[in-house]
């Protein structure tokens, strides 16, 4: 009885512990469509990389982003807002393709195994590159997920969003205005 009582003590302490780690001591991770995420900034140059596919083929923003507008979106396989981000652009990939956008799906940290058997389960039909180390995650200052970045033709951030994406409506009006340009 008495072990039952200091392990429900010791269970109230450590909830209280995490409770008030999470609301006062980390920053809550800003959500929505933002301005600034870390260093990287709208309106600033995009951090280049280069990393491989799931296929094992070498992507380089450099390279992609002379031809296309790219949106980055970075996720994980445990992440149920990164599946519903997903379907959303499935939804929109139509749209995405006459726009001439190029959708890298940025995988932290996860073994290739996993995310491959992921995709292959899932049917998701956009490029994944791996970010193994979480380099690319890093420099690009993602702390939440999913995290999309829009960068235009000339490598320059046009668009930031955190967190699930249930209305395309705001992605679909910056798509816009860089067909425009």
């Amino acid at each position: 009885m008495l072990g039952r009582a200091l392990l429900g003590l010791a269970f109230a302490a450590f909830t209280v512990w995490i409770h008030y780690e999470v609301k006062f001591v980390r920053a809550p991770a800003a959500g929505g469509t933002v301005q600034q995420l870390g260093a990287l900034k709208v309106g600033t140059p995009a951090p280049d990389f280069d990393s491989a596919d799931l296929t094992g083929s070498e992507v380089s923003l450099a390279r992609l982003r002379d031809e296309h507008t790219v949106l980055l979106e970075f996720w994980a396989t445990w992440c149920p807002p990164c599946r519903m981000v997903m379907e959303t652009l499935r939804g929109m990939r139509t749209d995405l393709e006459r726009a001439g956008v190029e959708v890298l799906k940025v995988n932290e940290a996860e073994p290739a195994v996993a995310v491959r058997r992921f995709v292959e389960r899932e049917g998701d039909e956009f490029r994944v590159v791996l970010d193994s180390d979480g380099v690319i995650a890093e420099r690009y200052g993602v702390v939440s997920m999913p995290t999309m970045v829009l960068i235009d033709r000339g490598g320059i951030v046009r668009w930031i969003h955190v967190g699930h994406l249930p209305e395309t409506q705001e992605l679909r009006e910056e798509l816009g205005r860089l067909t425009r340009e």
